[in-house]
């Protein structure tokens, strides 16, 4: 602190001494050697999704309920057009299908919070009504029917937080129920879309 303290002082001594024998120019010349860096880095919110395991009960080849599970990493950060349920995405009666998802939060300088939305059309095959869509994460577990087409969260109740250096693990699950209605929606094609949405928290 005493060195500082110094040097600032002589510059002062130094800047009188050039006040008196330059006179008129000395503050065109003081101007001209005063450089002022102002500079602003935006905080960073980059995060990725993963699909880091897939464990599913579908048909195999003779037509029977079988117990599979891939642990390809798949990405899906930028958009992907592959299903996060996988590509042999065929349900029926019994069946299930179980991702794995991994949010991390990568080089982010913030923390954010995120939900799930689930978008659907608004024209829902019978089909919807027959599935069961579930959101776990250690202790919580939230389900409900995709006939009435809610989130996982809002932007007002976020599902949780990740803080800057972490990471969220949770499980998408999907199941068809066995019901007495169920040769209803043969044939039926049924589309949605499960977006995850993050947003900086500002507040501890």
């Amino acid at each position: 602190m005493k060195k500082r303290t110094k040097i600032i002082f002589l510059c002062l001594i130094i800047l009188m001494l050039s006040s008196i024998i330059l006179v008129g120019i000395t503050y065109s010349v003081y101007l001209q050697n005063k450089k002022i860096i102002n500079h602003l880095q935006a905080g960073e919110l980059n995060i990725s999704l993963q699909r880091i395991k897939l464990e599913y009960k579908s048909l195999n080849e003779k037509g029977y309920l079988e117990d599979n599970i891939d642990e390809t990493i798949v990405d899906f950060t930028k958009g992907n057009k592959e299903n996060i349920f996988g590509s042999k995405f065929i349900i029926v009666p019994g069946s299930k299908y179980s991702s794995t998802m991994l949010l991390s939060s990568l080089n982010s300088t913030v923390a954010f919070n995120y939900y799930i939305e689930i978008k659907t059309k608004e024209d829902l095959p019978s089909l919807a009504s027959q599935i069961i869509i579930t959101y776990i994460e250690d202790n919580k577990e939230i389900k409900f029917n995709m006939n009435e087409n809610n989130n996982f969260g809002s932007i007002d109740n976020p599902l949780g937080i990740v803080e800057v250096g972490n990471n969220k693990t949770f499980i998408m699950q999907i199941e068809f129920i066995d019901q007495d209605n169920n040769n209803l929606s043969m044939k039926n094609i049924f589309d949605f879309d499960i977006i995850v949405h993050a947003i900086q928290k500002i507040n501890n």
